[in-house]
Protein backbone atom coordinates (compact mmCIF):
# COMPACT_ATOMS: atom_id res chain seq x y z
CA UNK A 1 0.00 0.00 0.00
CA UNK A 2 1.26 3.44 -0.98
CA UNK A 3 0.99 6.68 1.00
CA UNK A 4 -0.40 9.59 -1.05
CA UNK A 5 -0.56 13.17 0.15
CA UNK A 6 -4.03 14.68 0.37
CA UNK A 7 -4.67 16.77 -2.78
CA UNK A 8 -2.23 14.72 -4.90
CA UNK A 9 -3.15 12.09 -7.51
CA UNK A 10 -1.72 8.83 -8.78
CA UNK A 11 -1.65 6.60 -11.84
CA UNK A 12 -2.21 2.84 -11.98
CA UNK A 13 -0.93 0.40 -14.60
CA UNK A 14 -2.83 -2.89 -14.27
CA UNK A 15 -2.07 -6.21 -15.94
CA UNK A 16 -4.82 -8.84 -15.83
CA UNK A 17 -4.26 -12.57 -15.23
CA UNK A 18 -6.70 -15.29 -16.31
CA UNK A 19 -8.17 -17.71 -13.76
CA UNK A 20 -5.59 -20.23 -15.00
CA UNK A 21 -2.75 -17.82 -14.09
CA UNK A 22 -1.70 -16.67 -17.55
CA UNK A 23 -1.62 -13.09 -18.85
CA UNK A 24 -5.02 -12.12 -20.21
CA UNK A 25 -5.06 -10.72 -23.76
CA UNK A 26 -7.22 -7.63 -23.25
CA UNK A 27 -7.09 -6.69 -26.93
CA UNK A 28 -10.14 -8.88 -27.54
CA UNK A 29 -12.06 -7.46 -24.59
CA UNK A 30 -15.54 -6.15 -25.29
CA UNK A 31 -15.63 -4.12 -22.10
CA UNK A 32 -13.09 -2.83 -19.52
CA UNK A 33 -13.94 -0.68 -16.52
CA UNK A 34 -12.56 0.20 -13.07
CA UNK A 35 -14.44 1.00 -9.87
CA UNK A 36 -12.89 2.85 -6.94
CA UNK A 37 -13.77 1.81 -3.37
CA UNK A 38 -13.93 5.02 -1.34
CA UNK A 39 -13.04 5.61 2.30
CA UNK A 40 -16.72 5.46 3.21
CA UNK A 41 -17.07 2.00 1.64
CA UNK A 42 -19.12 3.27 -1.30
CA UNK A 43 -17.91 2.84 -4.87
CA UNK A 44 -17.53 5.16 -7.80
CA UNK A 45 -16.63 4.51 -11.40
CA UNK A 46 -13.19 5.71 -12.44
CA UNK A 47 -13.51 8.27 -15.27
CA UNK A 48 -9.98 8.21 -16.69
CA UNK A 49 -9.52 4.57 -17.78
CA UNK A 50 -7.56 3.64 -20.95
CA UNK A 51 -6.14 0.51 -22.53
CA UNK A 52 -2.82 0.29 -24.38
CA UNK A 53 -2.70 -2.40 -27.04
CA UNK A 54 1.11 -2.34 -27.12
CA UNK A 55 1.62 -3.02 -23.40
CA UNK A 56 -1.66 -4.98 -23.00
CA UNK A 57 -2.27 -3.02 -19.78
CA UNK A 58 -5.07 -0.89 -18.37
CA UNK A 59 -4.14 2.61 -17.18
CA UNK A 60 -6.18 4.51 -14.59
CA UNK A 61 -5.53 8.10 -13.54
CA UNK A 62 -6.92 9.26 -10.19
CA UNK A 63 -6.94 12.94 -9.24
CA UNK A 64 -6.79 14.48 -5.79
CA UNK A 65 -9.59 16.88 -6.75
CA UNK A 66 -11.88 14.23 -8.25
CA UNK A 67 -11.42 10.76 -6.69
CA UNK A 68 -8.87 10.95 -3.83
CA UNK A 69 -10.60 13.78 -1.97
CA UNK A 70 -10.54 12.45 1.62
CA UNK A 71 -7.99 10.89 3.91
CA UNK A 72 -8.19 7.14 4.37
CA UNK A 73 -7.80 3.86 2.50
CA UNK A 74 -8.78 3.35 -1.15
CA UNK A 75 -9.34 0.17 -3.15
CA UNK A 76 -9.90 -0.60 -6.81
CA UNK A 77 -11.78 -3.25 -8.82
CA UNK A 78 -11.44 -4.03 -12.54
CA UNK A 79 -14.22 -5.55 -14.65
CA UNK A 80 -13.56 -7.16 -18.04
CA UNK A 81 -15.96 -8.78 -20.51
CA UNK A 82 -14.14 -11.07 -22.91
CA UNK A 83 -17.01 -13.16 -24.23
CA UNK A 84 -20.76 -13.09 -24.41
CA UNK A 85 -22.66 -13.45 -21.13
CA UNK A 86 -19.45 -13.87 -19.09
CA UNK A 87 -18.05 -11.12 -16.88
CA UNK A 88 -14.66 -11.23 -15.19
CA UNK A 89 -13.81 -9.19 -12.10
CA UNK A 90 -10.84 -8.77 -9.77
CA UNK A 91 -11.02 -8.81 -5.98
CA UNK A 92 -10.80 -5.48 -4.19
CA UNK A 93 -7.16 -4.36 -4.01
CA UNK A 94 -6.35 -1.79 -1.34
CA UNK A 95 -3.62 0.15 -3.10
CA UNK A 96 -3.30 3.53 -1.38
CA UNK A 97 -3.89 5.46 1.81
CA UNK A 98 -4.32 9.22 1.54
CA UNK A 99 -2.65 11.15 4.38
CA UNK A 100 -2.21 14.81 5.13
CA UNK A 101 1.46 14.39 6.04
CA UNK A 102 2.50 12.02 3.22
CA UNK A 103 5.37 13.09 0.91
CA UNK A 104 4.39 15.30 -1.99
CA UNK A 105 4.53 13.72 -5.45
CA UNK A 106 2.64 11.90 -8.18
CA UNK A 107 2.79 8.10 -7.88
CA UNK A 108 2.74 5.55 -10.68
CA UNK A 109 1.66 2.12 -9.39
CA UNK A 110 1.99 -1.21 -11.22
CA UNK A 111 -0.43 -4.01 -10.28
CA UNK A 112 -1.09 -7.56 -11.48
CA UNK A 113 -4.61 -8.72 -10.68
CA UNK A 114 -6.32 -12.08 -11.12
CA UNK A 115 -9.67 -12.18 -12.92
CA UNK A 116 -12.51 -14.29 -11.58
CA UNK A 117 -15.69 -15.23 -13.42
CA UNK A 118 -18.70 -13.38 -12.02
CA UNK A 119 -21.77 -14.02 -14.15
CA UNK A 120 -24.47 -13.86 -11.51
CA UNK A 121 -25.75 -10.69 -9.83
CA UNK A 122 -25.84 -11.77 -6.15
CA UNK A 123 -22.07 -12.12 -5.77
CA UNK A 124 -21.79 -8.69 -4.13
CA UNK A 125 -19.73 -9.75 -1.09
CA UNK A 126 -16.87 -11.01 -3.26
CA UNK A 127 -16.83 -8.57 -6.12
CA UNK A 128 -17.47 -5.42 -4.12
CA UNK A 129 -19.42 -2.73 -6.00
CA UNK A 130 -18.46 -3.83 -9.52
CA UNK A 131 -20.94 -3.67 -12.37
CA UNK A 132 -22.59 -7.06 -12.85
CA UNK A 133 -24.75 -8.89 -15.38
CA UNK A 134 -28.39 -9.31 -14.40
CA UNK A 135 -30.79 -12.21 -15.03
CA UNK A 136 -32.05 -10.51 -18.19
CA UNK A 137 -28.52 -10.18 -19.60
CA UNK A 138 -28.55 -6.50 -18.73
CA UNK A 139 -26.03 -4.44 -16.80
CA UNK A 140 -26.57 -3.87 -13.06
CA UNK A 141 -24.91 -0.68 -11.78
CA UNK A 142 -24.45 0.18 -8.11
CA UNK A 143 -26.29 3.33 -7.03
CA UNK A 144 -24.45 5.06 -4.14
CA UNK A 145 -27.58 6.97 -3.17
CA UNK A 146 -29.75 3.88 -2.90
CA UNK A 147 -26.89 1.66 -1.63
CA UNK A 148 -28.13 -1.02 -4.02
CA UNK A 149 -27.72 -2.29 -7.55
CA UNK A 150 -30.18 -0.99 -10.16
CA UNK A 151 -30.96 -2.50 -13.54
CA UNK A 152 -29.98 -0.15 -16.38
CA UNK A 153 -32.10 -2.05 -18.86
CA UNK A 154 -29.18 -1.99 -21.30
CA UNK A 155 -28.27 -5.29 -22.86
CA UNK A 156 -24.74 -6.49 -22.37
CA UNK A 157 -22.66 -5.32 -25.27
CA UNK A 158 -19.62 -3.19 -25.92
CA UNK A 159 -21.30 -0.59 -28.17
CA UNK A 160 -24.43 -0.19 -26.07
CA UNK A 161 -22.48 0.23 -22.86
CA UNK A 162 -20.21 2.92 -24.27
CA UNK A 163 -23.02 4.79 -25.98
CA UNK A 164 -25.06 4.89 -22.79
CA UNK A 165 -22.30 5.52 -20.23
CA UNK A 166 -19.75 7.43 -22.23
CA UNK A 167 -19.71 10.05 -19.42
CA UNK A 168 -18.57 7.52 -16.81
CA UNK A 169 -16.37 5.12 -18.78
CA UNK A 170 -13.64 6.46 -21.04
CA UNK A 171 -12.72 5.10 -24.45
CA UNK A 172 -10.51 2.01 -24.11
CA UNK A 173 -8.62 2.12 -27.38
CA UNK A 174 -6.75 5.41 -26.89
CA UNK A 175 -3.11 4.82 -25.77
CA UNK A 176 -2.10 6.55 -22.57
CA UNK A 177 1.19 8.20 -23.57
CA UNK A 178 1.85 9.84 -20.24
CA UNK A 179 1.27 6.63 -18.34
CA UNK A 180 3.49 4.70 -20.76
CA UNK A 181 6.35 7.16 -20.29
CA UNK A 182 5.85 7.06 -16.56
CA UNK A 183 5.89 3.25 -16.68
CA UNK A 184 9.21 3.34 -18.60
CA UNK A 185 10.71 5.67 -16.01
CA UNK A 186 9.42 3.37 -13.28
CA UNK A 187 11.11 0.43 -15.02
CA UNK A 188 14.47 2.27 -15.01
CA UNK A 189 14.01 3.13 -11.35
CA UNK A 190 13.12 -0.51 -10.62
CA UNK A 191 16.30 -1.69 -12.38
CA UNK A 192 18.38 0.75 -10.35
CA UNK A 193 16.67 -0.42 -7.20
CA UNK A 194 17.39 -4.03 -8.16
CA UNK A 195 21.10 -3.22 -8.63
CA UNK A 196 21.16 -1.50 -5.25
CA UNK A 197 19.40 -4.52 -3.74
CA UNK A 198 22.05 -6.84 -5.23
CA UNK A 199 24.79 -4.70 -3.71
CA UNK A 200 23.01 -4.68 -0.37
CA UNK A 201 22.64 -8.45 -0.61
CA UNK A 202 26.43 -8.77 -1.09
CA UNK A 203 27.03 -6.60 1.96
CA UNK A 204 24.49 -8.64 3.88
CA UNK A 205 26.29 -11.85 2.88
CA UNK A 206 29.60 -10.44 4.14
CA UNK A 207 27.93 -9.37 7.35
CA UNK A 208 26.39 -12.83 7.70
CA UNK A 209 29.82 -14.46 7.32
CA UNK A 210 31.26 -12.14 9.98
CA UNK A 211 28.29 -12.86 12.22
CA UNK A 212 28.78 -16.61 11.81
CA UNK A 213 32.48 -16.25 12.67
CA UNK A 214 31.58 -14.19 15.73
CA UNK A 215 29.00 -16.78 16.70
CA UNK A 216 31.66 -19.51 16.43
CA UNK A 217 33.99 -17.54 18.69
CA UNK A 218 31.15 -16.91 21.10
CA UNK A 219 30.40 -20.64 21.20
CA UNK A 220 34.09 -21.39 21.86
CA UNK A 221 34.12 -18.79 24.63
CA UNK A 222 30.98 -20.31 26.09
CA UNK A 223 32.58 -23.76 26.07
CA UNK A 224 35.70 -22.38 27.76
CA UNK A 225 33.56 -20.60 30.33
CA UNK A 226 31.64 -23.82 31.03
CA UNK A 227 34.91 -25.73 31.43
CA UNK A 228 36.23 -23.02 33.77
CA UNK A 229 33.00 -23.18 35.76
CA UNK A 230 33.38 -26.97 36.06
CA UNK A 231 37.00 -26.58 37.18
CA UNK A 232 35.96 -23.89 39.66
CA UNK A 233 33.28 -26.17 41.08
CA UNK A 234 35.83 -28.98 41.39
CA UNK A 235 38.29 -26.61 43.12
CA UNK A 236 35.52 -25.44 45.43
CA UNK A 237 34.79 -29.05 46.38
CA UNK A 238 38.47 -29.69 47.10
CA UNK A 239 38.71 -26.45 49.08
CA UNK A 240 35.72 -27.54 51.16
CA UNK A 241 37.41 -30.90 51.77
CA UNK A 242 40.64 -29.10 52.74
CA UNK A 243 38.71 -26.80 55.10
CA UNK A 244 37.10 -29.84 56.74
CA UNK A 245 40.50 -31.51 57.12
CA UNK A 246 41.94 -28.27 58.57
CA UNK A 247 39.12 -28.07 61.10
CA UNK A 248 39.73 -31.69 62.09
CA UNK A 249 43.49 -31.00 62.37
CA UNK A 250 42.79 -27.94 64.52
CA UNK A 251 40.68 -30.04 66.87
CA UNK A 252 43.42 -32.69 67.02
CA UNK A 253 46.05 -29.99 67.66
CA UNK A 254 43.96 -28.60 70.48
CA UNK A 255 43.77 -32.06 72.03
CA UNK A 256 47.58 -32.36 71.63
CA UNK A 257 48.06 -29.01 73.34
CA UNK A 258 45.83 -30.09 76.20
CA UNK A 259 47.78 -33.37 76.46
CA UNK A 260 51.08 -31.46 76.21
CA UNK A 261 50.08 -29.25 79.15
CA UNK A 262 49.36 -32.36 81.18
CA UNK A 263 52.70 -33.88 80.18
CA UNK A 264 54.59 -30.67 81.06
CA UNK A 265 52.98 -30.57 84.45
CA UNK A 266 53.88 -34.21 85.01
CA UNK A 267 57.48 -33.67 83.79
CA UNK A 268 57.88 -30.62 85.99
CA UNK A 269 56.81 -32.64 88.98
CA UNK A 270 59.07 -35.54 87.94
CA UNK A 271 62.01 -33.16 87.43
CA UNK A 272 61.74 -31.84 90.92
CA UNK A 273 61.58 -35.35 92.32
CA UNK A 274 64.51 -36.44 90.13
CA UNK A 275 66.67 -33.54 91.33
CA UNK A 276 66.08 -34.59 94.88
CA UNK A 277 66.98 -38.18 94.13
CA UNK A 278 70.06 -37.27 92.08
CA UNK A 279 71.31 -35.05 94.86
CA UNK A 280 70.89 -37.89 97.37
CA UNK A 281 72.57 -40.34 95.03
CA UNK A 282 75.40 -37.88 94.48
CA UNK A 283 76.02 -37.57 98.21
CA UNK A 284 75.97 -41.32 98.67
CA UNK A 285 78.28 -41.96 95.75
CA UNK A 286 80.78 -39.32 96.91
CA UNK A 287 80.76 -40.85 100.36
CA UNK A 288 81.40 -44.32 98.93
CA UNK A 289 84.15 -43.16 96.64
CA UNK A 290 85.86 -41.10 99.31
CA UNK A 291 85.76 -43.93 101.78
CA UNK A 292 83.58 -42.09 104.22
CA UNK A 293 80.96 -44.77 103.79
CA UNK A 294 81.80 -48.45 103.60
CA UNK A 295 79.49 -50.75 101.74
CA UNK A 296 79.38 -53.95 103.74
CA UNK A 297 78.03 -56.00 100.92
CA UNK A 298 77.68 -55.23 97.16
CA UNK A 299 76.04 -57.67 94.76
CA UNK A 300 76.82 -57.11 91.08
CA UNK A 301 75.40 -59.55 88.54
CA UNK A 302 77.47 -58.18 85.66
CA UNK A 303 79.90 -55.22 85.50
CA UNK A 304 81.59 -54.26 82.26
CA UNK A 305 84.49 -51.79 82.30
CA UNK A 306 86.27 -50.80 79.08
CA UNK A 307 90.03 -50.84 79.39
CA UNK A 308 92.00 -49.01 82.08
CA UNK A 309 89.46 -46.42 83.14
CA UNK A 310 87.27 -45.66 86.06
CA UNK A 311 83.52 -45.92 86.28
CA UNK A 312 83.35 -42.54 88.03
CA UNK A 313 85.71 -39.65 87.62
CA UNK A 314 86.12 -36.80 90.11
CA UNK A 315 87.46 -33.32 89.46
CA UNK A 316 87.23 -29.64 90.33
CA UNK A 317 85.12 -27.95 87.65
CA UNK A 318 83.37 -29.28 84.58
CA UNK A 319 84.95 -32.12 82.54
CA UNK A 320 87.46 -30.94 79.91
CA UNK A 321 88.00 -34.08 77.84
CA UNK A 322 85.80 -36.60 76.18
CA UNK A 323 84.51 -39.59 78.18
CA UNK A 324 86.23 -42.94 77.79
CA UNK A 325 82.94 -44.59 76.95
CA UNK A 326 79.27 -44.21 77.36
CA UNK A 327 78.01 -44.90 80.87
CA UNK A 328 80.79 -43.08 82.84
CA UNK A 329 80.10 -40.60 85.62
CA UNK A 330 81.94 -37.39 86.41
CA UNK A 331 81.61 -35.55 89.72
CA UNK A 332 82.32 -31.83 89.83
CA UNK A 333 83.25 -31.21 93.48
CA UNK A 334 83.36 -27.47 93.14
CA UNK A 335 79.87 -27.08 91.62
CA UNK A 336 78.57 -30.21 93.29
CA UNK A 337 77.30 -31.42 89.91
CA UNK A 338 77.04 -34.93 88.47
CA UNK A 339 77.63 -35.70 84.77
CA UNK A 340 76.98 -38.90 82.84
CA UNK A 341 78.37 -39.80 79.43
CA UNK A 342 76.34 -40.75 76.34
CA UNK A 343 79.34 -41.41 74.12
CA UNK A 344 83.11 -40.86 73.83
CA UNK A 345 83.43 -38.62 70.74
CA UNK A 346 83.69 -35.19 72.38
CA UNK A 347 83.42 -33.28 75.63
CA UNK A 348 79.83 -32.51 74.69
CA UNK A 349 79.02 -36.19 75.27
CA UNK A 350 79.02 -35.36 79.05
CA UNK A 351 75.48 -34.58 80.11
CA UNK A 352 74.83 -32.87 83.44
CA UNK A 353 72.13 -34.20 85.65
Amino acid sequence: MYDIKLGQGCGIKATMLTPAGGVCDLRRARYIAASLVLVSGATMNCEDVTFNEVTNAVYVRLLGTRELTATGRYGIIFNVKLEDKTMYSTPVVWFAEVKENAPTGYHELTLSLSLTVVNFPDNVSYTGASPKIGDKNTWLVYDDNLNAYVDTGIEVGYANLLSRYDGKFAEIVVPCTEATNAAAAATVAANNAAAAADSAAGSASTATTAANAAAGKANAATTAANNAATAANTATGKANEAATAANNAAESAQRVVDTYDDVINTLAHSDCTLDERVEALEKALIAVLSGAVVIPKLQIKELNVWGNNSLALVGDGAPTKAPDRAGQFYIDKTARALYFSTGNAAVSDWKIQ
